[in-house]
């Protein structure tokens, strides 16, 4: 044992070091995207005739797609997609808005655009056309 530690001691180095840089820069990143929830939403924007459950569901689900498409080295959540496929017109349109006030000025692109963006990027076909298919009915809703 103590012949491999003197042979490999610079490659054990090399991994410990980054690793610690790996956990480093994921924690970084993570604690970089809280905070940015404290905004108060203009109802006249993402549909007064909503009620505020609703409003806080579709908050939660804009919260968890920002995360979804904005992760490096993940895999999508495909039953997130699908919620999202699943709301009526109405909320989507809410998601829709809700999305873009919290994120489009720090990330410089729309919830249409981060969507398109991730399907150009994603080796899922079936997410692929989940998506392509949320893009257009937001097409026709806007």
């Amino acid at each position: 044992m103590e012949k491999f530690f003197k042979k490999n001691w610079l490659w054990i180095v090399i991994t410990i070091v980054s690793l610690i840089v790996l956990v480093t820069i994921y924690y970084r990143g993570k604690k970089a995207g809280k905070g940015v929830h404290l905004k108060k939403l203009n109802k006249d924007i993402i549909g007064a005739e909503l009620s505020e459950s609703q409003i806080n569901i579709l908050k939660s689900l804009a919260e968890k797609l920002h995360e979804d498409i904005h992760c490096f080295f993940c895999f999508r959540n495909e039953d997130l997609y699908k919620q999202v496929s699943n709301l009526s017109n109405n909320q989507l349109g809410a998601l829709n808005n809700i999305y873009n006030e919290f994120y489009e000025v720090d990330d410089s692109e729309t919830f249409y655009q981060a969507l398109d963006n991730e399907v150009m990027e994603n080796s899922s076909f079936q997410l692929a056309g989940i998506v392509s298919a949320i893009l257009s009915r937001l097409n026709t809703i806007n």
